[in-house]
């Protein structure tokens, strides 16, 4: 404590990444594709598992993945699962990721980019907590994620991606999202 009888205000080091004002434009304005923002949705309380949800910013392609707890270890295995669908395009299609985890960079690929938002900040990742909200329709506050299934997740995820949406001149994520991928790979 300090000479007021405060606590001191402790600033997190960014270790891995950088802070999230370091951001290009072409992220900023959503020009580019390949800029993606996670978070973990939790449920009940007393409840361990989570699920983990990314973003794509320009697309609006949506990830979302049942891990044990919000630690460290389960991130990063919920982030090898996404990793395993994309193989070796993971590198191209995961340019940047913006987060508010405070090690994420330890376990990304070093040509992956990651910003860190500021705490209590969630307006810093606007599109996730967009897609956050439509994911509560199936799976209110308060409500355990223990006995929820790979496959409702599924569902849930294949429900948003397929949503569809005016921005894209009414086609969903998923179509844009394949499209982009399509020409990537030509």
């Amino acid at each position: 404590r300090n000479r007021n009888g405060k606590k001191p205000i402790h600033v997190r080091r960014v270790s891995c990444g950088s802070l999230i004002e370091e951001r290009s434009d072409e992220v900023n304005n959503r020009t580019a594709f390949g800029h993606w923002e996670i978070d973990t949705i939790v449920g009940k309380k007393e409840s361990s598992s989570v699920l983990l949800s990314l973003d794509e910013r320009l697309m609006r392609k949506r990830h979302l993945v049942k891990i044990s707890s919000r630690s460290s270890d389960a991130v990063r295995l919920g982030l090898e699962k996404i990793a395993e669908l994309y193989g070796d395009s993971f590198e191209t299609v995961f340019k940047t990721v913006t987060s508010d985890f405070a090690d994420l960079g330890s376990y990304l690929p070093k040509s992956t980019q990651v910003y860190y938002a500021h705490p209590y900040s969630s307006y810093e990742r606007g599109t996730n907590e967009k897609q956050n909200s439509l994911v509560r329709r199936f799976f209110p506050k308060g409500k355990s994620f223990e006995n929820i299934t790979d496959e409702q997740v599924a569902f849930v995820e294949h429900w948003i991606n397929n949503l569809p949406r005016k921005i894209f001149n009414y086609h969903c994520s998923v179509f844009v999202f394949h499209n982009v991928l399509f020409d990537i790979a030509i």
